[in-house]
């Protein structure tokens, strides 16, 4: 069983208290925030891409958990993936797998673009 810690956070009204953070939170958490704005977040993970231009970030994603938020879905231990300017929260592994496999799916069709492409160019030689 993993324990976890305990930290002490400072909230809006002045009142500081302690809070069980999980083996995986990295213990950062902002003072003069709301209890229901608290949130447990681990390391990012930063999905990119090399272009022309130089990187391009796709997406980013982390573990994450807000044990007080008037959100449910933010109650869960959830994978937060940052995409088109918004988090979306995965709350299971099933969940993850599908986003997983619809990036696959978009892979494969990048890859017929790029087989087309080919023959384009070799067709105009």
């Amino acid at each position: 069983m993993v324990t976890s810690r305990t930290t002490r956070v400072r909230l809006i009204d002045g009142a500081t208290i302690a809070v069980a953070e999980p083996h995986w939170c990295l213990g950062q958490h902002e003072d003069g925030l709301d209890l229901v704005d608290l949130s447990h977040n681990s390391a990012q993970t930063t999905y990119c891409v090399d272009t022309e231009r130089g990187p391009a970030e796709l997406f980013h994603a982390l573990v994450s958990q807000a044990p007080y938020s008037s959100h449910t879905v933010e109650r869960v231990t959830n994978v937060a993936v940052y995409l088109d300017h918004d988090y979306h929260r995965f709350r299971d592994a099933a969940a993850l797998f599908a986003l997983a496999d619809q990036i696959a799916e978009q892979a494969i069709q990048l890859r017929q673009l790029a087989r087309q492409l080919d023959e384009i160019h070799h067709a105009g030689q």
